[in-house]
């Protein structure tokens, strides 16, 4: 299938909004399977590990992302200010099951570090989801992002309970 992406710059909530169909976001997570016969093995955090062929790796992604990125840029990027992104990566049912949406996140964070934002420490606030579609649909990996500048944690989608946990109860009277 053909990677399809699109980039929205126009958007009621977001600055920027990207879509990408038939793309699959790898982790580093995935690059390592359980001791299974004699292959190249790796010693990692007191377990032994077989180590997989990289076959879609996180720096293939990276490029892609960056590719794309540069060919449609914006004059405010790298962006400087502090941001919130609101992800959803959709992928089979089977991997879904058995991959981190914080390893997914920390792909795609490193992803678009250096184009878009200058660095991901920026990202103050992130809502992640991950889900599959049903077997028979057509597409099955796709990611989603929607980006926000935000000056304060009170434009933030968590902005009511930040207001709370700061002592203004005027949100829930």
């Amino acid at each position: 299938m053909t990677k399809i992406s699109l980039t929205i710059k126009l958007n009621p909530v977001y600055q920027y909004a990207f879509v990408y169909q038939n793309l699959r976001v790898p982790t580093k997570q995935e690059w390592y399977t359980p001791l299974e016969g004699y292959e190249e093995i790796v010693y990692k955090h007191g377990n032994i590990f077989t180590s997989k062929p990289d076959t879609n790796s996180t720096k293939n992604f990276s490029e892609f992302i960056q590719t794309n990125l540069k060919n449609e840029p914006s004059p405010e990027w790298p962006l400087k200010n502090k941001l919130e992104l609101n992800v959803l990566v959709s992928t089979d049912k089977k991997r879904e099951s058995q991959i981190d949406i914080d390893n997914l996140l920390k792909s795609i964070f490193d992803a678009y570090k250096g184009i878009l934002y200058v660095d991901d420490s920026q990202i103050i606030s992130v809502l992640g989801q991950k889900f599959s579609f049903p077997d028979d649909h057509e597409i099955q990996e796709s990611l989603m992002i929607g980006v926000r500048i935000i000056d304060t944690v009170y434009e933030s989608i968590f902005s009511p309970c930040a207001k709370i946990f700061f002592g203004d109860r005027s949100v829930i009277e």
